[in-house]
């Protein structure tokens, strides 16, 4: 048993596919288990998880606003 945590998501860029069944999986896992009125580990799982991909989301949305800012600031000379 394989937990889902960020750490999969982030190794999703080296084997896409294989990633993608692997998360997939652990879900499918997950649904069954809730299925069957069992949440404890799973929720507070799935809870962590969410926490941290919205944290990464809104540091990603800052970083992308930051940019054009940054890029304003420096001035290239080229010849």
């Amino acid at each position: 048993m394989s937990k889902l945590d960020l750490g999969m998501f982030i190794h999703a860029a080296q084997d896409f596919e294989a990633s993608q069944y692997r998360i997939l999986a652990e879900l499918k896992r997950i649904q069954a288990n809730f299925s069957h009125n069992r949440i404890y580990p799973d929720l507070a799982q799935l809870i962590d998880l969410y926490t941290s991909l919205t944290t990464v989301t809104q540091s990603s949305e800052g970083l992308r606003e930051a940019l054009p800012k940054l890029e304003d600031c420096v001035s290239l000379n080229l010849p």
